[in-house]
């Protein structure tokens, strides 16, 4: 073999060529021009031996498998990942449709408090007002009722998650009746003040 004139490094545009070889994806034209090219050059030469070396060493090891139960575990622990990613945004959802309808909940429920109060109002006044206001009043706060309880049910029949409707629904009424407990306590509470004077 003839020296080239690089002989410690290898020629580049045949070192492409070696790995396309090694892949039997080199044209036959182009494989006799790299024989001829390794026959002259001996720092291709042993690069194409190393190369050799190393696709016999990865042919012949032998292959290991995983260990025991592998499979199952990485099943398992992309089964949680995607099972918290779904709690997640179930939660976000929840909490971000809470923020946006409360506010609406609780105008809701002022129509139905300020009737409430007035009842309260009417039992503290003579008895000549209470025939007239009571049932204005009564009227009044059906009509609120029964006006929330179709926009309810009408916002559930249209969702595409009755479960999740139902569930917020639920949440929003537990916090209209706490708000709603809060609110007549802090009315009353003047009352009763006024009463023990």
């Amino acid at each position: 073999m003839t020296s080239n004139v690089q002989a410690s490094k290898p020629c580049p545009q045949f070192s492409e060529q070696m790995s396309l070889a090694l892949d039997h994806q080199l044209g036959a034209a182009a494989e006799r021009e790299l024989r001829e090219h390794l026959r002259t050059c001996d720092a291709c030469q042993a690069q194409w031996d190393a190369l050799q070396r190393v696709e016999r060493l990865f042919t012949t090891a032998p292959l290991i498998s995983p260990p025991a139960g592998f499979t199952a575990r990485v099943s398992a622990r992309l089964v949680r990942r995607e099972s918290r990613q779904h709690i997640v945004f179930g939660a976000l959802s929840l909490v971000v449709g809470a923020l946006i309808l409360v506010p609406v909940a609780l105008a809701s429920a002022g129509k139905i408090v300020r009737p409430l109060y007035s009842l309260y109002l009417l039992m503290t006044t003579p008895a000549a007002w209470r025939g007239l206001f009571v049932i204005t009043e009564l009227l009044s706060l059906v009509e609120s009722v029964l006006n929330a309880l179709r926009l309810t049910i009408v916002a559930c029949i249209r969702s595409p998650g009755v479960m999740v409707c139902l569930t917020y629904n639920l949440a929003v009424l537990v916090l209209t009746a706490l708000w709603l407990r809060v609110l007549i306590g802090r009315l009353l509470r003047p009352v009763s003040v006024l009463r023990q004077a």
